[in-house]
């Protein structure tokens, strides 16, 4: 015969599963404090500081804490990975992480996809440095802003040669005080004729012609200079360009 189970047997079981739960719960919870564990929070809203709106296209986050008071060879003065979080695709983002109780500073590190922004006040490669006192009370909440990346590309040629040893060099100065590391990934393409020196300059005389390509932000002029040698005589020229985002702006420069 098959047995039927009444209500109050349900309801019985129920009750027996959630105070199971709970208790595992605590035990849980107990053996983290047990153990020195404690889990901090960090979020807040990035917004493009051009527009000011959320940032699309989400992303991840990295923690690592740092102590500035170690000293000696045998100390301890940092901790990787001690957590992760996430980008929402309004730009909302949240970490949670372990306390560790030597850090001086918590290092955010924001990854996007295809390195599309660059937060602002930044120290390296998106790295923003956040003392662990705002971590007193186990949470603390900080909105960012951040520059949209676009494409530059310079197209280069050696226009008016006057041997193999001619050479070029460009180089991008930082375009606003709160971008502290503005250009990402430059690097050299299409070369005909040249060769990249080993101060990432181009050598090269008749013929010689290539793409210089950068990620730089986008909607802000900025400036950026190139320095040429020929027949032992260098000279050093500049210009400024607008980027507009999402779409690659190009620039001839002829030497």
């Amino acid at each position: 015969m098959e047995k039927i189970e009444t209500n109050h047997q349900k309801s019985h079981k129920f009750c027996f599963m959630l105070i199971v739960t709970v208790w595992v719960l605590l035990i849980l919870s107990g053996c983290k404090k047990l153990l020195g564990i404690e889990e901090l929070r960090f979020s807040g809203k990035i917004n493009d500081d051009i527009t000011g709106v959320g940032i699309p296209g989400g992303g991840s986050i990295k923690v690592n804490g740092y102590n500035g008071n170690a000293v000696g060879l045998l100390a301890v003065d940092r901790k990787s990975n001690i957590g992760d979080g996430k980008i929402n695709a309004d730009g909302s983002f949240s970490v949670s992480f372990t306390k560790w109780d030597d850090a001086t500073i918590y290092e955010f590190s924001f990854l996007y996809p295809n390195n599309a922004y660059i937060n602002n006040g930044s120290i390296y490669l998106n790295t923003l440095l956040v003392s662990s006192s705002y971590f007193s009370r186990g949470s603390h909440t900080m909105n960012i802003t951040a520059a949209k990346m676009t494409v530059l590309k310079i197209y280069f040629k050696n226009v008016t040669p006057f041997n193999a040893a001619d050479s070029l060099k460009i180089s991008f100065p930082q375009p606003t005080s709160n971008i502290l590391f503005g250009y990402l990934m430059p690097r050299w393409e299409n070369l005909q004729n040249c060769t990249v020196t080993f101060f990432g300059g181009i050598i090269g005389g008749t013929n010689a012609s290539g793409t210089l390509r950068c990620n730089v932000p986008a909607d802000r002029r900025f400036r950026f200079e190139w320095l040429t040698k020929k027949n032992g005589l260098t000279r050093t020229f500049n210009d400024s360009i607008s980027c507009a985002r999402n779409i690659t702006t190009t620039y001839s420069l002829n030497y």
